[in-house]
């Protein structure tokens, strides 16, 4: 459209100063932001079947200047008359206009405009809804940019719109929408009027939150406005906060409103929660008694990296999560974020082992002169089990026994799995006489504490011991494979009379020579 025609037409000073103004600087009339002139907005025209609105275009089939055709009398929202769109199961009415601008993709729009339902226009009309299409020719609908819904309202009734276009259009197109409920006969109408004067950019904006710490009032929002017709205006509620950043918010949900210097605005609802920082820790206590070597690990969540530690309440902080070269005691630890919000963990106690001792070392000793079967037997407690033994700290076993000792001083170690130590000395005695295993002859079971127990005698080192007695009978009366273990003079439970009986001693000894030996006792009552 040339300038002077548009002058001609009747616009407003203003609107050619602004348009010549585009025209002297040399750029297109869309710029970083725009705002789109409706002609013609309160649809004013000669009321006619058919027809449309002078600046307005004609999509599809035959709209109405109303009112005053096909029964349809209702007063114009605005000024004197209005269009209306019918449309059924296969065809729909739409008007559409050139706009003096383009839609760019990607950016938002905003206009008004009143809508109606009537409940007859030519017949009986099922309902009403209003399409809004943007394509490059008066009759494309290349995409559909918004839907009213279905109208019921007989009332006239003010709509906003706003739609994002996901690409360039010239034409803007409105068109009736059929509602598919209604039957074959039925047709579905709508009527409108009173559009806004512009299609005005509205801001895009990002909005940035920074959470608050817990209970604490460090929210911060922060607002990145994109397109739109600057300058602009932030206003949060609630608060009346304005501004792009708002600081020292507590956590709760806020409403920040946008506002171009076009009037279109834009709101979004804003939630600021909390922080919530959590913080664990995990214990490696000393490794032996009386040493400080420690380690308290701590981890954080919830908050803002990086993190700093402190294992004094606070008092200092360091940027490693872990402590070494801690001593048992009770400690109050504290995680600080970023933002300076902080988790505790109070009273974490650090313990360590209790002392390693021997609590008891005994010794066996040597069977005969020629044997090294002494043994040194070791009983461990405190320190972390288990325990390992030994008569070396390089050469240990998992067994308390130590076997196989001739007579002598032995130093035994006793070594946790900590590799806590601790040593001793004990003598190993021998037993004087040959080696061998020795019978007694006769025993006396009467309780009164000796020679009660008829058992063998070894000075050997022997194994697969087994000794059975026989009464007068040949009944066996007494069986056992422990040497240590034997005869208290009974058969079953009651004491046998006093006489001969006979045994029987089977073992291996020292040299892995199977024995027998059998003889004759006599029981003394």
């Amino acid at each position: 459209m040339k300038a002077w025609q548009i002058f001609a037409g009747g616009f407003r000073m203003q609107k050619c100063v602004w348009f010549f103004a585009l025209l002297l600087a040399n750029l297109p009339i869309i710029g970083k932001s725009q705002d789109i002139i409706i002609e013609n907005p309160s649809l004013e025209g000669t009321p006619a079947g058919g027809a449309v609105p002078p600046s307005w275009i004609k999509s599809a089939d035959s709209p109405d200047i109303q009112p005053g055709f096909f029964g349809v009398s209702r007063p114009a929202s605005d000024s004197n008359t209005y269009v209306g769109l019918l449309a059924n199961y296969n065809w729909a009415e739409g008007i559409a206009q050139k706009l003096n601008g383009v839609l760019k993709a990607g950016r938002t729009y905003q206009l008004s405009l009143d809508l109606a339902y009537t409940t007859f226009y030519y017949k009986e009309i099922c309902s009403g809804g209003l399409e809004i299409y943007g394509g490059n020719t008066e009759s494309e609908r290349k995409e559909r940019l918004w839907f009213s819904g279905f109208i019921k309202d007989t009332a006239w009734k003010t709509m906003t719109v706003t739609f994002t276009p996901s690409a360039d259009y010239s034409y803007l197109s409105f068109w009736a929408f059929y509602d598919s409920t209604c039957t074959e006969n039925r047709l579905s109408g709508v009527l409108l009027d009173h559009f806004s004067a512009y299609i005005r950019e509205v801001p895009q904006i990002n909005v940035t939150v920074r959470n608050s710490c817990k209970g604490q009032n460090n929210g911060t929002v922060s607002v990145n406005v994109k397109n739109g017709k600057g300058p602009f205006k932030c206003k949060f509620m609630p608060g009346n906060y304005s501004g792009e950043k708002v600081s020292h918010l507590h956590s709760g949900t806020y409403e920040v409103t946008v506002t171009g210097s076009n009037g279109a605005s834009v709101r979004q609802a804003v939630k600021v929660s909390e922080y919530v920082m959590t913080a664990e820790a995990s214990i490696t206590e000393p490794r032996c008694a009386g040493q400080d070597n420690g380690q308290l690990v701590l981890e954080a969540s919830g908050g803002v990296e990086p993190y700093e530690f402190s294992m004094d309440k606070g008092a200092t902080f360091q940027d490693l999560s872990v402590f070494n070269n801690i001593g048992p005691g009770s400690y109050n630890a504290v995680v600080r974020d970023s933002l300076g919000c902080i988790a505790s963990l109070e009273d974490l106690v650090i313990t360590a082992p209790a002392p390693l001792s021997v609590i008891s070392a005994e010794s066996r000793s040597a069977s005969c002169n020629s044997m090294k079967d002494g043994q040194i037997i070791l009983t461990a407690a405190g320190g972390t089990s288990p325990y390992r033994y030994g008569l070396s700290e390089y050469n240990t076993q998992a067994d308390s026994i130590l076997y196989g000792l001739d007579a002598g001083e032995y130093r035994y170690y006793v070594i946790d799995s900590h590799d806590c130590s601790v040593a001793g000395w004990v003598e190993v005695e021998k037993k004087a006489g040959n080696c061998g295993v020795f019978i007694p002859t006769a025993f006396s079971p009467n309780g009164d504490g000796k020679n009660d127990i008829f058992r063998a005698v070894i000075h050997d080192d022997i194994r697969d011991f087994h000794m059975q007695v026989y009464g007068r009978w040949g009944q066996l009366i007494f069986d056992s494979v422990s040497p240590e273990r034997g005869w208290d003079g009974l058969e079953r439970g009651a004491p046998v009379p006093a006489g001969s009986y006979l045994w029987v001693v089977t073992y291996t000894d020292s040299h892995q020579q199977a024995i027998k030996q059998t003889g004759s006792l006599v029981v003394i009552r």
